[in-house]
């Protein structure tokens, strides 16, 4: 095999390969990396490549890749180059996620499998959630070119929390028949109609808690977390349920996602309004208050 300036690659075994990309493979993921290469080791005729992520701001590498090694994820499809930068594909994805996955490949695979602390029967435990059911959870974990996540964790929490409340009042529209009120039995009454008539006391407190967050937001918000958190419509169907350009509806969500933390109290006022404090700047120039020596 030959590598970058005609050099001779050793072939590497397969074995290797997973164990290198096992340990590479969560550095580009977890810290937005890419790898790059750094100099050429002369007494092998192979070049060395360095793994740079954002936990040093990308000013040195933090882990060495040997050219036999790039060229397996290359021939396997695991890695691309972008702008003079080799970065995980999906198929390098796909494959972390089955190698991580242990017995159960094709569930890691499609899921995106976290541990989280939720509610079950009043207590907060530790559970398996699969953070790709819902939009937040892509949102969460995807990062822009600086390695931010698209909504930080206040938007994250308040966005399932108004999912979770949604679901308790049993607000989603039903796709199913409802066999059991069309064919009652003689021994029993007709069931209720669908309604608030028909829902039990929490369902009734869930649904007034989901209708105050929404008039919390305003109405020019709530739509999009209907959309997103309630519906679990994507980013680019809830643009063109409404209208928007592309690529708006992720300001829009994250403007509503941060109203609707601030409303639960995840973020407190103080909280929002530091970062807009750290840019206010005066513009009087030196001199511009007189001081009392001025008025003698």
């Amino acid at each position: 095999m030959t590598g970058e300036g005609g050099s001779r690659v050793r072939h590497i075994v397969e074995q290797e390969l997973r164990r290198e990309a096992a340990r590479i493979f969560p550095k580009l993921i977890n810290d937005a990396g890419y790898i790059q290469p750094i100099r050429n080791n002369t007494g092998q005729g192979e070049f060395l490549y360095g793994v740079f992520t954002r936990r040093n701001h990308y000013s040195r590498y933090i882990l060495v890749v040997a050219e036999p090694v790039i060229q397996g994820f290359k021939r396997l499809s695991w890695i691309c180059e972008t702008d003079d930068r080799l970065t995980l594909t999906d198929e390098g994805l796909l494959w972390l996620r089955r190698y991580r996955a242990g017995s159960e490949p094709f569930l890691e695979q499609h899921q995106l499998r976290e541990t989280s602390h939720r509610e079950v029967k009043g207590l907060k435990r530790p559970v398996i959630v699969n953070e790709g059911e819902s939009p937040l959870g892509w949102l969460r974990r995807r990062k822009d070119r600086y390695g931010t996540p698209l909504i930080d964790a206040h938007q994250f929490e308040a966005g399932e929390r108004l999912r979770a409340e949604f679901e308790r009042a049993q607000m989603s529209p039903s796709v199913t028949s409802k066999w059991e009120s069309a064919a009652p039995s003689r021994r029993m009454r007709r069931a209720a109609p669908d309604g608030a008539a028909g829902l039990s006391d929490q369902a009734l407190a869930s649904r007034k808690r989901v209708l105050q967050a929404l008039e919390a937001v305003g109405p020019e918000l709530a739509g999009v977390l209907i959309d997103v958190c309630c519906y679990l419509l994507g980013l680019t169907d809830a643009e063109k349920n409404r209208g928007w350009p592309q690529r708006s509806g992720k300001v829009i969500l994250q403007i509503a996602l941060t109203g609707l933390a601030r409303h639960y109290g995840i973020l407190s006022d103080t909280d929002a309004a530091s970062p807009v404090r750290a840019q206010l700047n005066h513009w009087g120039t030196e001199g511009f208050r007189p001081s009392l020596d001025q008025w003698r």
